[in-house]
């Protein structure tokens, strides 16, 4: 009877310390997306250098104030320089991403702002979803925000 109740041990406990080793071998050589990376190589982390998913006022307003003088230079010029400088001011901005405290409706009235002087320049923009547009929440925004 003892050799019988070995046998139905054994039949469970290999398959059960095969799928443990398994389990082990693929934790302890862990491994990454990336074909290069060899094994144990970690995979990649989020650090304090990647980019906020939210602009602070600070960043915002640095960023809207250099978007604005590049604007009024491209109106004013309407040459090659100007027309670099207010594109890469609106990608700049557009980058940071949404700015603190913006509500939704201001936020859109924010992006079809950059996206109408960037479409003056002939660059091939898309035209903002989401909210509806509430051009009064963002100026009262910039203006509590950003103070001239």
């Amino acid at each position: 009877m003892a050799d019988l109740t070995s046998r139905r041990w054994a039949r469970f406990a290999v398959p059960a310390v095969l799928v443990l080793a398994v389990v082990v071998a693929v934790l302890l050589l862990g491994g990454t997306d990336d074909p290069e990376a060899g094994p144990g190589s970690p995979s990649p982390t989020i650090t304090a250098t990647d980019p906020p998913t939210q602009a602070s006022p600070e960043e915002f307003c640095t960023a809207f104030r250099a978007f604005a003088e590049a604007q009024s230079t491209y109106v004013a010029t309407r040459d090659e320089p100007s027309t670099t400088a207010l594109l890469e001011a609106g990608d700049e901005l557009l980058g940071l991403g949404p700015p603190l405290g913006l509500s939704d409706g201001g936020l859109t009235s924010l992006r079809e702002l950059i996206d109408s002087a960037m479409s003056e320049t002939g660059a091939n923009v898309e035209s903002p979803t989401g909210a509806p547009a509430d051009p009064d929440a963002f100026n009262a925004y910039l203006a509590t925000t950003c103070p001239a």
